[in-house]
């Protein structure tokens, strides 16, 4: 019995495995030149000894999750920095006599910048692609979300009462 890896998620598997016990991808295959049914890991054909392209990985898919996180935290810490200098503009009022920057607008903007963070994270999910670091990320910046968003309602209804 010789142990490969999975060409989906890196697992180790057996050769004799037609499911990954990890991903649950299946590792049959068909080869693209001959039609012969063959294992997902090859990288010839046995058949018709075709060289077959590899299964290429997002592989930019963490590092722009990263990149866009870092971001997103950045500029939160300053919008927040900001709000805690210039308190005022928290009672900034609109024509209706609505506040400007209220708890609704400042979450609106944070859960948008949110999704948008958490898509490379969610691509990868979907593609099997280092799974348990794409989910981990998402919990935490979900956790950085809600910190921040308790951050500003806090620090608001301390300023305007």
């Amino acid at each position: 019995m010789k142990s490969i890896k999975c060409p989906y998620c890196g697992h180790e598997i057996d050769e004799n495995e037609n499911i990954c016990p990890n991903c649950k991808m299946e590792l049959n295959t068909i080869c693209p030149f001959c039609k012969q049914e063959i294992k997902a890991y090859e990288d010839v054909c046995p058949y018709c000894t075709s060289k077959l392209t590899s299964k290429k990985e997002p592989k930019f898919l963490l590092p722009l999750g990263y990149t866009l996180s870092a971001l997103w935290l950045i500029l939160n810490i300053i919008e927040l920095y900001l709000i805690c200098k210039y308190p005022m503009m928290l009672k900034a009022k609109d024509k209706h006599g609505e506040y400007v920057f209220g708890n609704y607008e400042y979450t609106n903007i944070l859960l948008k910048c949110f999704v948008v963070t958490a898509v490379p994270y969610i691509i990868a999910i979907v593609k099997n692609y280092k799974k348990e670091i794409a989910i981990i990320c998402i919990i935490i910046n979900s956790i950085i979300a809600i910190c921040f968003t308790s951050f500003f309602i806090y620090y608001r209804h301390a300023y305007l009462n």
